[in-house]
């Protein structure tokens, strides 16, 4: 099974506790603290990794939980610091932070408040008293600053609709060994001996550790390839795919045979290497998420250059200039910058017969068009392709 997006939990671990204790040894009636600090809670790293090609693992995993930090003990003895949890993802992973925009708002508030003081809670109360929405308020009076809660909102209108989570980018990991902290573990509390001072010299009390960060987070994988083979279903992209490279995804004379994305790695007679990614056919409407669009789009987002492959006969009574106008449109509305990229049209199935006059149909309607003649079943006119696909490569810049 092939996951290339999945929404995870994780939670790093809290800080240990600091420790209350006082020094009792032979000849020292009066030793004083020596409450140890707590431990450091485990971080959750995410580490890309090329030999990783889905997110499979944190589909069937998608709690991660660090370990706490143990709490300081005697004789100025530090806790244990929990250990960093290190998960391994493909290159080419985008990771999202899901906010809530309600709860951003309420903390963004609460902080807000906390730090001006009872001023803030002055104004938060004649705004309520404005507004005329006392009854069902539930407000504290003095210094200390609450939520308010509207009581009127009855259970089902809470349950209607689930919240919606807003996206922030995080980070993107494309190298191989590169790694990014998700959550951060909590600091350890300090122990009793640091808050020893002339007028208490024995204090009884120790810092808590604090808590560690957590989250709800989605992995994306876009596949680091350089060409995106680009087309409607049954073009025959699985097949030029299979005479370009090694690769043997499934082929079969039915639209959407492939139904997740096959990389074939393009070896030439220098050894130099290109790779090549295959995403399942596109059809009217995929920028809107029809069929399997934005599940495999974003997968040649980051691709160098594009190879627009157009059934030539007309197998499926579509006309090919109808078709490279729809590739280009789908395109432009999932993403402009896919206009920007180069490519290349691949002429499939010219040993049928209707391909040649639609070929000449198409070179009259889209003049300027670089178009490659081939027959990939048979593989006929793969050879010009393949040189065609490595001068576009070593043109254009790697998308990030």
């Amino acid at each position: 099974m092939f996951v290339d997006s999945v929404k995870i939990v994780a939670r790093a671990g809290h800080g240990g506790n600091g420790c209350v204790a006082l020094l009792r040894e032979a000849f020292r009636p009066k030793g004083g603290p020596c409450g140890g600090d707590g431990g450091r809670g485990g971080d959750i790293v995410l580490e890309a990794c090329h030999d990783i090609n889905n997110l499979i693992a944190q589909y069937y995993s998608p709690r991660i939980v660090a370990k706490n930090g143990l709490p300081g003990q005697g004789k100025g003895k530090t806790g244990k610091s929990g250990p960093t949890v290190v998960v391994k993802v493909p290159c080419g992973t985008t990771i999202w932070r899901l906010v809530d925009p309600e709860t951003a708002r309420i903390q963004e508030a609460y902080q807000r408040g906390s730090d001006s003081g009872q001023e803030d809670l002055s104004e938060s109360e004649a705004s309520i008293e404005k507004t005329g929405a006392t009854d069902g308020m539930i407000r504290h009076q003095g210094s200390e600053r609450a939520v308010e809660i509207d009581l009127e909102h009855t259970q089902e209108e809470e349950t209607d609709s689930e919240p919606r989570l807003q996206k922030e980018l995080a980070a993107d990991l494309v190298e191989d060994g590169q790694r990014f902290v998700l959550c951060r573990g909590g600091k350890g509390g300090l122990g009793n001996q640091h808050f020893a001072n002339s007028k208490h010299q024995t204090p009884r009390f120790a810092q808590p550790g604090q808590p560690g960060d957590e989250g709800t987070f989605l992995l994306e994988l876009r596949i680091l390839a350089e060409i995106g083979l680009v087309g409607y279903p049954n073009a025959g992209k699985s097949t030029l795919l299979t005479a370009i490279s090694k690769a043997r995804p499934k082929i079969a004379p039915y639209p959407f045979t492939t139904l997740h994305p096959q990389i074939g790695v393009l070896e030439f007679s220098d050894y130099h290497r290109i790779t090549v990614c295959d995403i399942p056919g596109l059809i009217d409407g995929a920028h809107q998420n029809v069929g399997l669009g934005h599940a495999f789009l974003r997968h040649i987002q980051r691709c160098r250059a594009l190879v627009l492959l157009i059934d030539m006969a007309g197998t499926d009574a579509r006309k090919p200039w109808d078709d490279f106008k729809q590739l280009r449109k789908e395109l432009e509305l999932y993403d402009p910058k896919m206009l920007e990229k180069p490519y290349v049209v691949a002429a499939n199935k010219m040993d049928m017969e209707e391909s040649q006059a639609h070929l000449r149909s198409f070179k009259r309607r889209l003049r300027g068009v670089k178009v490659i003649e081939l027959a990939a079943a048979f593989d006929e006119g793969v050879s010009p392709l393949k040189d065609v696909m490595r001068a576009m490569a070593a043109q254009s810049p790697q998308e990030v």
